[in-house]
């Protein structure tokens, strides 16, 4: 059982970050979406995937929830 103090602030400290978005690398997001770099790559040039952020040098990373958000825009194959 969690100490009462912390019965408190738990629910405050989850609604202080419910508006945090990771951001993931390439090869997280590779993962995730089960495509290799080619293919994210050549979705993000004819815009049907997420653009990446640039954060430095030669450095990208993806919003998590712009990931999230690309699965759920997926339609069933019929």
């Amino acid at each position: 059982m969690m100490p009462p103090d912390l019965l408190h602030t738990a629910p405050a400290q989850a609604k202080q970050h419910e508006g945090v978005d990771f951001l993931i690398p390439r090869k997280t997001v590779e993962k995730l979406s089960g495509l290799s770099r080619a293919t994210i790559y050549r979705l993000i040039k004819s815009g049907k995937f997420p653009r990446p952020l640039s954060i430095g040098t030669g450095s990208v990373r993806w919003r998590q929830s712009d990931i999230i958000s690309w699965q759920q825009s997926l339609r069933p194959s019929s």
